[in-house]
């Protein structure tokens, strides 16, 4: 997790950062500091390791590190950490400096870390369910203000965040094989973690909000998953429930969603043998565009 000490708009390069009029919000340090201690001692009772990592003030979205990179064979509890291999993000301008910190921050304990030269913003683009590995992309776009017939006479283009090519890099050169491309279509959703969320005994099920992805991701998803496939309404979409983490505790799969999701969905997750815990992150996702998910980067597990 980020150390939230210096959480601010710096870009403003989501929907979620700016207001009607382009510009960006400003956020209330001091109640998401402590949304951010409930989410963190909620992990640590439960028995989750946390490592935090250290603010740096001219880097504020540090406190989301999904988007840090992705760990190979993240869940292979055989493997010692230094025997898995980070795979660093190339993040929007904006955000590109957080590189070198997580970088530093995860070597120091161990780990291999690597760059990837295309657009990637890790496990918020590429995500593990079960066997199968989730890549979401979309179109790159310069994020740029553009006439408008409305009020106010302007809008923002803000695009998606990870390159659709690096698949094949995932699959040849990680050694990642049968990647589920999926691609997005809705930039308030613009990393595929706040669309789909594997969930359940061994991430067999995924909970999808199909509004958010093209007509052919809709159809692949669809096929890959069958019956195991949760759809997520548009209510649910906005409160980003897709943006949720799953940890065990005594054997039992629990989801952690964001305060606010209906109790019509939790009750579909329980059905299928996962229990569900609500936290408010609020002052997250209304600001920056993250929530439960994004504030955690998934090291898995590893071997003393």
């Amino acid at each position: 997790m980020g150390n939230p000490r210096y959480f601010s708009i710096k870009g403003g390069a989501n929907p979620h950062t700016r207001n009607i009029f382009g510009m960006r919000k400003t956020t209330d340090v001091s109640k998401a500091v402590k949304q951010w201690h409930h989410l963190h001692d909620f992990l640590i009772e439960r028995g989750v390791r946390v490592w935090v990592v250290p603010p740096q003030k001219s880097w504020p979205g540090m406190v989301y590190p999904a988007n840090a990179g992705f760990m190979q064979n993240r869940d292979d509890p055989a493997l010692s950490l230094s025997e898995k291999i980070f795979y660093l993000s190339n993040m929007i301008s904006t955000r590109r400096g957080e590189t070198d910190f997580f970088r530093d921050f995860l070597e120091e304990r161990g780990l291999v870390c690597r760059k990837v030269f295309r657009r990637f913003e890790g496990e918020a683009d590429l995500i593990l369910s079960a066997d199968i590995h989730i890549f979401t992309s979309g179109l790159l776009e310069k994020q740029r203000f553009v006439p408008a017939l409305s009020i106010p006479p302007w809008r923002r283009v803000y695009g998606f965040r990870s390159d659709p090519k690096l698949v094949k890099e995932i699959e040849k050169e990680w050694g990642i094989g049968d990647v589920l491309q999926l691609t997005l279509i809705n930039e308030a959703h613009y990393h595929g973690d706040t669309v789909v969320c594997p969930f359940g005994q061994d991430r067999k099920y995924v909970l999808a909000y199909l509004n958010g992805l093209n007509e052919l991701s809709r159809h692949k998803i669809s096929s890959a998953f069958g019956d195991k496939l949760v759809v997520i309404d548009e209510k649910d979409a906005r409160m980003y429930a897709a943006n949720s983490f799953q940890i065990e505790v005594d054997d039992r799969a629990v989801l952690i969603m964001p305060e606010g999701v209906s109790d019509d969905l939790i009750e579909k997750i329980r059905a299928r043998d996962t229990d569900v815990e609500t936290v408010n992150v609020s002052e997250f996702w209304m600001k920056g565009g993250g929530s439960v998910k994004c504030m955690i980067g998934d090291l898995g597990r590893w071997t003393k």
